[in-house]
């Protein structure tokens, strides 16, 4: 391996700058190697323009204009260093618990039409656990937080949110038959205590409705 990395380092110095054509012409065999030329889905259907193949990116943020702006700033700061752009006619907006004034201003701001839940993604089951966590953390753990922090829930309907959540985590829908890895009492620990940092609901709602004392 010396021998030939001398020779090499030798090549080059005899050579000069007749290399540059050369590495040039390498660079660009590799781009043009790791180049997509399309894209196949589960129907072993080709798609080989950007109308055809989907991407699906949920982002939330808070219900307010300013929210909004910081992001299509930063879509456009991505546009402008990737070259590509979001398609707004197919991009929707999902709202809950938004003032219809407010609403209203944000539609017209990022140009997009307003969503009906529930909606379909692409497939929550191709998402990752770390995925799933991140959608049961800010959507499924999040719609009875206000009634939540009001009202002391029966134990049956906590039970039937942790399982709606339970389920999502492992598989990604709504029926989940198998024995789960690790229990749910594990995964409501903190991340110190070996668990993914998930709230309790059952404490949480006690904790909350105890503020109310105070």
């Amino acid at each position: 391996m010396d021998f030939l990395r001398q020779k090499e380092k030798a090549h080059w110095i005899t050579e000069g700058d007749a290399n540059f054509s050369y590495f040039h012409g390498v660079i660009r065999a590799r781009r043009n190697k790791n180049f997509i030329q399309h894209i196949k889905d589960h129907r072993d259907q080709l798609f080989t323009d950007e109308e055809g193949i989907q991407n699906d990116l949920l982002l939330f943020c808070k219900g307010d204009v300013q929210s909004m702006m910081l992001i299509l700033r930063t879509f456009s700061t991505f546009s402008i260093s990737s070259g590509l752009r979001m398609s707004k006619g197919k991009s929707n907006a999902y709202f809950n618990g938004v003032r219809d004034n407010i609403k209203h201003e944000i539609l017209q701001v990022s140009g997009m039409m307003e969503g009906a839940l529930p909606f379909r993604s692409l497939g929550a089951k191709k998402l990752s656990y770390a995925g799933r966590l991140v959608l049961v953390k800010a959507v499924l753990k999040t719609f009875h937080i206000y009634w939540a922090s009001m009202f002391i829930f029966p134990t049956g309907i906590i039970h039937n949110i942790e399982a709606i959540c339970r389920n999502f985590l492992w598989d990604g829908g709504t029926n989940y038959i198998k024995t789960p890895l690790v229990s749910w009492d594990k995964i409501c620990k903190a991340k110190e205590e070996g668990g993914l940092g998930l709230k309790d609901d059952i404490l949480w709602n006690k904790a909350a409705v105890d503020k109310l004392v105070w």
